[in-house]
């Protein structure tokens, strides 16, 4: 399950995110979230991260530790461009 999240996330252009998690039959589990948040291509990759974020939350309840992971994402990657 992460690892095909991953493999999205990693791969398909931001904008057919969504599209391609929902097409590939896998549904997202709030663990699969984190682990999913915590990993190298969403810090890469922080507007996915978002993608995938929206995706999980609309048929999960996400943790408190998914939302802070997905604020630290967007933290470090604004920090990055100062």
């Amino acid at each position: 399950r992460v690892e095909a999240f991953l493999d999205i996330l990693g791969r398909v252009p931001m904008g057919e995110v969504e599209g391609a998690l929902t097409s590939c039959g896998v549904g997202p589990t709030a663990e699969a979230a984190e682990q999913v948040l915590k990993s190298e291509t969403c810090y890469s990759r922080p507007k996915s991260a978002v993608r995938f974020f929206r995706w999980a939350k609309a048929s999960v309840q996400l943790t408190p530790l998914a939302w802070n992971l997905l604020v630290d994402i967007l933290e470090t990657s604004e920090t990055e461009k100062l």
